[in-house]
């Protein structure tokens, strides 16, 4: 980067001062466009930058619970050819397909109810042990 005095020098030499004069507007109007240009985007990615963090952890979600879930189902599928394979012994054989489907619905069946209750001050979750100093306050809940 020229210093100051390199930059005097440098106008000093060329020939005529318009030149210089012309020069230095014009880069003062290019560095106003320039800052003009770093806000739009600055105020783009404030917009845009959560936006795709939110769909990018939206996907993730619906991956996680579907995805995790078809594990599971796959999962028993294999089991369950293992277990059909002449020479194999399995404990329950074909029916490990039907218990891995029932115990992916069971546990999607269990989450959606925990995610529907309302919140309470459960000290064990389903057996209604009410602690007084913890979570939310029924009694007041109920009275408004």
């Amino acid at each position: 980067m020229a210093t100051a005095r390199q930059l005097i020098a440098r106008a000093r030499d060329t020939d005529n001062l318009g030149t210089t004069i012309v020069g230095g507007i014009g880069g003062t109007f290019l560095a106003v466009f320039y800052s003009g240009i770093d806000l739009i985007q600055a105020i783009v990615n404030l917009l845009v930058l959560p936006l795709e963090a939110l769909g990018t952890n939206a996907a993730a979600n619906v991956t996680a619970l579907v995805g995790g879930a078809a594990r599971i189902v796959q999962q028993g599928a294999l089991t369950t050819q293992q277990s059909i394979l002449p020479g194999q012994a399995w404990a329950v054989g074909p029916l490990t397909f039907g218990f891995s489907i029932a115990a992916t619905g069971a546990g999607l069946f269990i989450m959606s109810e925990i995610l529907a209750r309302a919140p309470t001050s459960d000290l064990i979750p389903f057996t209604f042990t009410d602690v007084p100093f913890v979570g939310v306050d029924e009694e007041e809940e109920g009275s408004e």
